[in-house]
């Protein structure tokens, strides 16, 4: 508690320091300080220490719709580590050429509020200003290549910007599933279809390569340089990708979508991201635990999962490259696809599901996954905070987990015995986290592993009968989340 004392009265210290105050944030600003200096040569390396050093360290991570006051305060409350935020939209801050930067006082308000909650801001740059499309009817499409070095120029200013107090912006994520298909906006329609918070720069061609990752390497090879002569310290993070379906499977529909991954590294990109990115997500199913239900899903079903399949098979593909880099889940959550209202089930499945995904990312070695989202009710359904932004199961769920295993090191994944699985975390003692992989009733014998001091469910209660487990004379019984506190030495 000191040390939040201390770290909360520094960085308010700083943040006066800056001028800023919360009132202030909302306001209106001077329209001629939105502009910035168009830089027209590689300006000298700036490094920029975070005077903001967060101070949360864990893979644990949410995105936001927004993260207004009322969100941060629960992201905080939490101890999340990341937040996604979708995001900087190229369009607005140059819609007419490259030497405007309308600055978006909304979205600078929410990269402050990560900085001042102390979780690290993954900051999603998308959509092609008219002036630089590479097809004029879509705006989540790629980037003409004779403009790539205005999209450069462009970044360098972001990065100029935003990777200091008091944003302090380090990742920055370039465009969002870009391994979608092109779509383009349809003239005899009122909205513009290509409009849409994904990218769409996969090419479905019979003649393209990759499903044109190569297009997406060269804007790399392109912009990175540029972002990084101004900040050396700032991350490249990998546009996330759809993965729709296992090439090697006989139910893939877009085997070719598969490719886009290779085609980046056989275009020579591997050298200018830091970052691999990718989604997936669950889907709630009355007769099934959501656990089973993410290994079932038949899209990667036969490479080990939604999850461990898709990080499985980006692992091969960097392997045949001889390429490593960390990779995060950025958008993952358990979704109601046909739900109208959300049943108490669904709920608790959420909640559970929450527990899983991030204890086991961590176990496979994430680097962040970040729950897509943690507000608004989410997207059919996910949000861990309903429409009015109140705390739901899944957050109560996610708060017990940060707060359990924050500060411990991964040791060991275990089968305690057939049907479960256990995740050891080491903090002087072991903390285990414990599942019923099919949502049954699970029995395990607990005294052989050492003696447990503290026995909860997945919201903090005691294992005592009144919930979902108990324990007696070392006999845990239980059918979702468990955690297992064991005495010092065991």
């Amino acid at each position: 508690m000191l040390r939040r004392i201390f770290l909360f009265s520094s960085a308010l210290l700083v943040l006066l320091s800056c001028g800023w105050s919360p009132m202030e944030t909302g306001a209106e600003p001077d329209q001629e300080q939105l502009y910035l200096p168009v830089v027209n040569t590689s300006p000298s390396p700036v490094y920029l220490p975070l005077v903001m050093t967060p101070w949360l360290d864990s893979s644990f991570g949410v995105e936001v719709n927004t993260l207004d006051d009322t969100a941060a305060m629960w992201a905080q409350e939490a101890d999340t580590a990341w937040v996604r935020i979708n995001g900087l939209q190229w369009i607005g801050y140059q819609p007419n050429n490259s030497t405007e930067f309308r600055a978006d006082p909304a979205l600078e308000k929410e990269l402050i509020n990560a900085s001042r909650i102390g979780a690290k801001a993954i900051l999603i740059v998308h959509r092609t200003p008219l002036w630089a499309r590479e097809y004029p009817d879509s705006v989540c499409g790629p980037i003409r290549s004779d403009k790539l070095g205005d999209f450069a120029n462009f970044m360098q200013m972001v990065v100029q910007k935003y990777s200091q107090p008091p944003y302090n912006v380090m990742y920055y994520e370039l465009w969002n599933e870009p391994d979608h298909y092109v779509v383009w906006d349809k003239p005899d329609t009122t909205r513009d279809e290509s409009n849409m918070p994904y990218g769409c720069w996969g090419d479905k061609s019979e003649t393209a390569e990759f499903y044109g990752g190569g297009d997406y390497a060269e804007m790399l090879k392109v912009v990175t340089p540029a972002m990084k002569s101004v900040n050396p310290n700032v991350k490249i993070v990998l546009g996330g990708l759809l993965l729709d379906c296992d090439p090697a499977s006989d139910s893939c529909g877009l085997k070719e979508m598969a490719g886009y991954f290779e085609g980046i590294l056989q275009g020579g990109g591997g050298d200018y991201f830091d970052v691999v990115n990718f989604h997936a997500y669950n889907y709630y199913a009355t007769n099934i635990s959501p656990i089973r239900k993410e290994y079932e899903i038949s899209n990667w079903a036969e490479k080990g999962g939604q999850v461990e399949g898709k990080v499985s098979f980006l692992q091969e593909v960097m392997s045949r490259y001889n390429t490593s880099k960390p990779i995060i889940l950025s958008e993952a959550g358990l979704i109601c696809a046909s739900c109208t209202i959300f049943p108490d089930k669904y709920q608790q499945d959420k909640a559970e599901y929450v527990v899983w995904l991030y204890t086991r990312n961590w176990a496979k070695g994430l680097m962040a996954t970040t729950w897509y989202t943690i507000d608004r009710n989410g997207w059919r359904g996910t949000g861990m905070l309903d429409a009015q932004n109140n705390p739901l199961p899944a957050y109560y769920a996610f708060k017990t987990m940060t707060k359990t295993l924050y500060g411990t090191a991964f040791s060991r994944e275990i089968t305690p015995t057939a049907g479960v699985t256990a995740f050891e975390f080491i903090r002087g003692s072991k903390t285990w986290v414990l599942f019923s992989m099919d949502g049954t009733e699970k029995m395990v014998d607990t005294s052989q592993y050492g003696q447990v001091t503290e026995a909860f469910d997945m919201y903090g209660k005691v294992c005592d009968g009144t919930t979902y487990c108990n324990i007696n004379n070392g006999q845990l019984t239980f059918t979702r989340p468990v955690y297992l506190r064991f005495q010092i030495g065991n």
